[in-house]
């Protein structure tokens, strides 16, 4: 089974090899997963969640975005072979962390809203 809590530490893991696999930046990368991502506080410790759905509510519907990089589903993001992210591929923190990379990568970091917040100089 895939995990759900990650401690920041782990995070980083999975963000350097991803950022190293695309060459982007690990720290644009992961400031915005950890603007994106739910956090859970346990024992004094922070977990990022990676089963988390996102808290905002509209027209009293929750945002089906999913997992550390909050994957939109009803957006049609596709993964780098062309397949549509799936939901449980969102919570699974390799697959929706290489596509999130791989979208910076190819300039899309804009998809994300805590990006945008983030570097709005880096907007295209």
């Amino acid at each position: 089974p895939i995990k759900v809590l990650y401690t920041k530490q782990e995070v980083l893991e999975i963000v350097d090899i991803y950022a190293s696999k695309y060459g982007v930046d690990r720290d644009v990368l992961f400031n915005t997963i950890d603007c994106e991502a739910k956090k859970r506080l346990i024992d004094g410790v922070v977990y990022y969640d990676a089963h988390a759905q996102s808290d905002i509510v509209r027209d009293e519907i929750r945002e089906d975005s999913w997992g550390f990089s909050q994957w939109h589903m009803p957006s049609g993001n596709k993964k780098k072979d062309g397949t549509l992210i799936t939901k449980e591929e969102a919570q699974n923190p390799h697959i929706a962390l290489d596509t999130m990379a791989w979208y910076f990568s190819e300039g899309f970091a804009t998809k994300w809203s805590c990006y945008r917040k983030l570097y709005p100089e880096r907007r295209v």
